[in-house]
């Protein structure tokens, strides 16, 4: 594999983290603001849809994790010399191309996930919808 394909896969690689890491800061960001809502005058409503924001962030950080360290071994992978084998090569290309869909994925549902939670402070705790 040339030089410059294994640096743009390694450079795209630290992209997908350096977005990851975002978002795993973002979920942090969000559940303490659920934790302050939540310290606050509460009604069933919004405390079942507290718990569903929590389990929505919990499963998001799980699967920023799983993907994290998936990149991490995909990176390991392009390290070492490929180069010779053309199906280790194709497998190679196959994983990154499957990597990019399932980060662009994630990228999607996390950034719905915030949007509906600031929708949902919008109507329960401030009162008015966008």
């Amino acid at each position: 594999m040339p030089a410059t394909f294994i640096r743009q896969f390694n450079f795209e690689c630290e992209s997908w983290k350096r977005i990851l890491y975002f978002f795993r800061e973002e979920n942090v960001y969000y559940r303490n603001r659920l934790s302050e809502i939540l310290n606050d005058a509460v009604n069933e409503e919004l405390l079942e849809r507290s718990e569903y924001f929590q389990g929505n962030f919990i499963m998001s950080d799980e699967t920023i994790h799983w993907l994290v360290d998936e990149i991490h071994q995909h990176i390991k992978f392009l390290s070492q010399n490929i180069a010779t084998d053309t199906q280790i090569l194709e497998l190679v290309i196959r994983n990154h191309q499957k990597l990019k869909k399932d980060v662009e994925k994630a990228e999607e549902v996390l950034f719905n996930l915030k949007k509906e939670f600031n929708e949902f402070l919008a109507e329960s705790v401030v009162g008015y919808y966008n």
